[in-house]
Parts: C-alpha cells; structure tokens; sequence
C-alpha cells in the first residue's frame, strides 16, 4: 500500500513555480539566479531534505527554480493583441496610388481627359495632415493607358498631374506631393521593373528622398499595390475606394469594424491577397487612414 500522505511543513518556506525555458523567451522581467531545486519540494537546495549527491544521481527528478529580484512590472507574458492595430511612428515617406485613392477611379483606362478627373472626398486634408506631421508624400500610379496609345505622356505630366497639384491646393493650401510623382507608363505586355507590382518606382521614391524602406509607408487600393508595398518593404496600407471597395464590402458582411489589421490569407475575407501583401491594415479612405496613422490609439478623429 501506498505510504500515508504527510503533511506539509507550515514552516517551509513557499512553493516556488518551475519554468521550463528561460525567462526572457516567455516574455518575465529578468530574475537574479537560477537554482537547482526538488520538483516533489520544489524548495531551494539549501532548505531541502535532498542532499546535493541526490540532485546529482537523479537529474530528471530535479528541475531550476527562478529566484525573482523585486519586480516592478507586471509578469504575465504579453503577446500582440491580433485585433489592435499597434501604434508607431508617423512613416517619414508616404508613398500614394493615384487612382481610387486621390482621385476617383474611372476605370479603364484611366483618366485620359483632365475633365475626368476628381477627388475623393477629404483627399487633399489627408496630404495636408501628412504634410503638417513632417511626412514627405508622393504619388506613384500606373498609367498604361500612355503606352496603349489612349494619351501622350507630355499631357499626363504637364496636364493631368498638373491639375491634381493645383486641386489638391484648392481644397487645402497644405496638399503639396513634396515627394514627387513617379509613374510607369510602358503596357502591361512590355516587361517592366518599375510597374506595380513590381517594387521599382517605390525603391526609386525612397532613395531621391533619402528614406529607408522600412520607413515607407504605402496607400494603395489594389493587390498590386500590396504586392508592390510587401516586395520593397514598405508597410502595406490598402484603403476601401477605388477597386478597395469590394474589400470593404466583404468586411462589412463578416462584420469586420474599420481600421482593422489583416495577418494573413486565412484572416482575408476574399482570398484574393498572396501572402507577399500581409499584414494589411485596411481602412475606409485616405483621410481615414491619415487620421488613424497620425492618432496614438489608431481611432477617428477630426483633423
């Protein structure tokens, strides 16, 4: 028969916990020594009936106790909230689409007629924010309808993006592209290193403005413009207007509030996302979006 259970000493001293892996991998305050202990006891070596040769023969018995200085933090381990868009550094360049994002999307191709083109609501208060928080901004668009023959590419340059400058500063004196505008306008079936997706006028736009890519953020409303963002490093912004209006929809019916954060393809309601594009932090439109980067708590409010 099992020996009779005895009871415990009152005058032990206190059960200390057995963690398995070092501290600093599970995310505790650092402790000051590491002892061995009895895993039956779990009590320091020197207040154990076990004598150190004991230890010694019977290693898998036997496990290290944390000895813990005062702590001044909490212990518990943090792991990121997957639900909280985390807060940091308003990104030093700010890299834009042009179309669905500034101005709206007339389908294709393009705008080819400066009568086309029109913002998006609260468009030029979003480059002015950005401005007014010392972020450098600039616009980096497709314009295939250039190398399809719709329009010259002196009339995109001295026409088109000459007025989106001129009606960005009508509706706030504070909407300049200090960045400057990048554009690639060769057809989708010419090869081409600088045409979304691939990373090139993103990479181009960081080094004439001297920021790493890593302090790039891109806004965008496509998945090539993800794909785009996700290969040059830069972090991915994707807004719900333009062609980002089917993901908004889809958020909306999986009742998905905005600004939300997209890990991965199994948290993308559409599957239509590679995973070069992940994470994704998605938001209603561009003001919107200025609005949360430039706010601590990632939440509306008026600028």
């Amino acid at each position: 028969p099992p020996p009779p259970a005895r009871a415990q000493d009152q005058t032990q001293p206190p059960r200390m916990d057995v963690y398995p892996r070092h501290p600093d991998r599970l995310g505790y305050p650092p402790y000051t020594s590491m002892r061995s202990a009895c895993v039956c006891s779990r009590a320091r070596v020197t207040e154990c009936g076990h004598s150190r040769e004991r230890i010694a023969r019977h290693r898998h018995m036997h496990a290290r106790v944390l000895v813990p200085r005062v702590l001044l933090v909490d212990a518990t381990p943090r792991r990121p909230d997957r639900d909280r868009i985390v807060a940091r550094a308003v990104p030093s360049l700010v890299c834009l689409d042009r179309d669905g994002v500034i101005n709206v999307d007339v389908g294709p191709p393009g705008v080819t007629d400066v009568e086309q083109f029109a913002l998006i609501p609260g468009a030029a208060r979003a480059v002015g924010a950005l401005n007014d928080a010392g972020a450098t901004v600039c616009v980096v668009t497709n314009q295939t309808a250039v190398g399809k023959g719709f329009m010259e590419e002196r009339y995109l340059t001295d026409v088109v993006h000459e007025e989106m400058r001129r009606a960005l500063t009508r509706e706030d004196a504070r909407a300049t592209i200090s960045g400057g505008i990048y554009y690639a306008y060769k057809a989708r079936s010419e090869p081409c290193q600088r045409r979304k997706p691939a990373p090139g006028m993103i990479l181009e736009a960081c080094e004439a403005n001297g920021v790493d890519a890593s302090s790039c953020a891109f806004v965008g409303d496509t998945v090539t413009d993800m794909q785009a963002a996700g290969r040059a490093g830069a972090r991915r912004l994707l807004v719900c207007t333009g062609y980002g209006t089917i993901m908004g929809e889809a958020l909306r019916r999986n009742n998905v509030a905005l600004p939300t954060r997209i890990w991965s393809r199994v948290d993308d309601p559409m599957m239509s996302f590679p995973d070069e594009c992940f994470p994704m932090d998605v938001y209603e439109d561009l003001l919107h979006c200025v609005e949360c980067i430039l706010n601590e708590r990632a939440q509306r409010s008026p600028i």
